[in-house]
């Protein structure tokens, strides 16, 4: 609704009427560092609200933005409980190298991939994804891959409202291929032979591996421990998996103090059946978050107030461990299924006639003991990640020293950790089973009983992370001017482990200043300049920071008195445009300091008369003190329109990167 001001001079009744907002007047867009009206916004902003994200029941938050933003594209590259979350780009692959995921902020604090993934759907207000220069400018050496802000809710003044919600859902692939059973698989497995005998020119001596009898005791199924025929994927796997959220949130507040609580739980099922006989663990995939968030906003003074936000997870992700044919032991199950030398149909029964597993003929090669087995008596992998987030704000007006001036300075830090446990055995009994003479031959007569647990652990790496952002913001209207800016210091520092012991645990950090600059003229016609200077450093002193400039410009169309008067139906009409400069400092490799030449152990070399061995020191990696970040040029022009009250709205965008 558009905001309206009475004079209730000498009324003590007062009936007010507030009027649709179906321009979008009043309607706020999160931005880099701020917010702005939607009506001035000069920019290629998309914004999706919390309860829009609610309604995709996904396990990770980015999984749920898919088709709901334009130019967000996304790729889910697994289903696994805990492993699930989408790739994502904004319009594309931008940078050639290194990390190419867009940089994303949580109430303007720089948050991981990982710790993205794992935000509760529940504490989100809204995200915004920005994709030109004019919106990405202000993040300067970060910002060539897109940016993506999250804002979470906070309390509001009024008495305390308590919500709970919880949902239920269902997971099942969306396309299962046809499997063969023995009888067609056996036949082409002859057919493969007898071409390949004709190949090799000694189709005269070819012998099909299965007999004319053979092939019918598949067909008919006269013979389930000699020539079994098993459809695998229904055996190893179920149709559904279940996934269930619960969230339990309380906001509200005084005019001094307003609060947001809240608690999430979130469990996510797997596909594999349950084959563990005796519980003693857990062996199926399965993914259990907890999340709680507390944002705290305090009014100390009439100028002065504070934000105090608190946030955090714990997951638990949990995977079958066993002996694999792929080598991985977590998605061994998956691999064997869709391949064809690990699991044919009649590679041998599930169960002997006795209770004991079965397994192949000894005159046949299999690469692995029998699946069932394996996933019956192995173990787990099990991780477990907590993160602890806090973030503290003051902010302070300076209407004394001009009107509309505002101070704030943020400060964050922010640590995760992360623990596996493995518990898992390799070795139990399987026998083949000659239904002819009733005999049991051992897989390896060795191999006599079942393994006992093998247990290991590991810390893990924790991530830290800390950052201050110190910030001056000016909005001030003079009639049908209105000004608007933006000046902002900011340094970030992480602190993580890296595959290379020359960075390893070295910090790294970013650094620099932001401007901003806006002027609209009865949000008619609008002007805007955004700006950054920073650097890493990741690369030498000289080549270390970089200006990252962009301009845009919008009409809102709408506002013209040739549009009111004969195209009344039109609510609003704006085009815009943007160019700028933005870049990168993602190297490959996750590489650091390319500035620095290092040095590691080589071989050994023999001195002297009396043949003495030396360790000899090599080259690694060799200096580059030219290496610096990399530039993107952004144009992007755009279209917004809103008809018939806001029934029918939309936007259209061209944009070459």
């Amino acid at each position: 609704y558009i905001t309206r001001e009475v004079s209730i001079a000498g009324r003590q009744n007062i009936t007010i009427t507030l009027a649709t907002d179906s321009k979008g007047l009043e309607e706020v867009v999160v931005v880099g560092y701020g917010t702005q009206k939607k009506i001035s916004v000069t920019g290629a902003v998309s914004m999706v609200n919390r309860t829009e994200i609610q309604q995709t029941p996904s396990a990770s938050i980015q999984n749920a933005l898919t088709g709901k933003l334009p130019g967000f594209f996304s790729q889910q590259r697994s289903g696994r409980p805990g492993a699930d979350a989408a790739d994502f780009f904004v319009r594309g692959v931008s940078t050639p190298s290194g990390n190419q995921s867009p940089l994303i902020l949580v109430d303007d604090i720089i948050t991981s991939y990982s710790d993205f993934a794992n935000i509760d759907p529940n504490e989100v207000e809204s995200i915004s994804i920005l994709k030109d220069a004019a919106t990405t400018a202000p993040y300067g050496i970060e910002g060539a891959n897109g940016v993506i802000l999250v804002t979470t809710r906070r309390g509001q003044v009024g008495t305390p409202h308590v919500n709970f919600r919880t949902e239920f859902g269902a997971q099942t692939p969306t396309q299962i291929p046809h499997f063969l059973d023995a009888y067609n698989t056996a036949v082409l497995r002859n057919e493969a032979g007898k071409n390949d005998a004709t190949i090799a020119g000694t189709l005269s001596s070819y012998v099909p591996e299965f007999s004319a009898s053979d092939l019918q005791m598949f067909k008919d199924g006269s013979d389930p421990y000699g020539h079994p025929n098993i459809d695998w994927y229904q055996t190893l796997f179920k149709k559904y998996a279940p996934i269930n959220k619960s969230n339990l949130d309380l906001s509200g507040g005084t005019e001094s103090v307003q609060y947001f609580v809240s608690l999430g739980y979130e469990n996510q099922g797997g596909m594999l059946k349950h084959f563990n006989q005796d519980n003693v663990l857990d062996n199926n995939y399965a993914f259990n978050r907890f999340n709680f968030r507390s944002n705290l906003d305090i009014k100390a003074t009439k100028s002065l107030s504070f934000k105090i936000d608190m946030s955090g997870n714990n997951t638990i992700t949990n995977s079958p461990k066993f002996d694999g044919g792929s080598g991985s032991a977590e998605t061994a199950a998956f691999y064997e299924v869709f391949n064809y030398e690990s699991l044919t149909p009649y590679i041998y029964p599930i169960y002997n006639p006795d209770g004991s597993y079965g397994f192949a003929n000894p005159n046949k090669s299999v690469p692995s003991n029998n699946i069932i087995g394996r996933l019956a008596y192995g173990g787990y992998s099990r991780v477990r990640q907590n993160l602890l987030a806090i973030n503290a704000s003051a902010i302070q007006r300076l209407d004394f020293v001009t009107k509309g001036l505002q101070a704030k300075v943020t400060l964050s830090i922010s640590n995760s950790q992360a623990a596996t446990r493995t518990t898992s055995r390799v070795n139990f009994p399987s026998y083949y089973y000659d239904p002819v003479a009733k005999t049991y031959t051992p897989r390896n007569a060795s191999i006599y009983r079942v393994d006992p647990f093998a247990t290991t652990y590991a810390a893990g790496s924790p991530r830290r992370q800390s950052g201050i952002t110190a910030t001056l913001n000016y909005n001030r209207s003079f009639g049908k001017h209105n000004i608007t800016g933006l000046l902002l210091y900011n340094q970030s520092t992480v602190v993580t482990s890296n595959s290379d012991v020359l960075v390893n645990y070295i910090p790294s950090s970013l650094r620099g200043i932001t401007g901003r600059a806006h002027y609209d003229f009865n949000n008619k016609y609008i002007l805007e300049f955004n700006g950054s200077y920073n650097g890493t450093d990741k690369f030498a002193a000289s080549k270390r920071y970089g200006f990252f400039p962009a301009g845009s410009a919008g009409w809102n169309i709408a506002e013209e008195h040739f549009i009111k008067n004969n195209f009344k139906f039109i609510n609003a009409l704006k085009l815009r445009g943007s160019y700028g400069i933005v870049g990168s400092d993602n190297l490959p490799n996750n590489a650091k300091n390319s500035y620095e030449e290092n040095y590691v152990r080589g071989g050994n070399y023999s001195f002297g008369e009396t043949n003495t061995v030396y360790a000899s020191i090599v080259p690694s990696t060799l200096s580059n003190d030219h290496v610096t970040w990399e530039k993107e040029r952004k144009l992007d022009i755009g279209l917004d329109f809103s008809m018939f009250n806001g029934r029918i709205s939309g936007l259209f965008d061209v944009f070459k990167n």
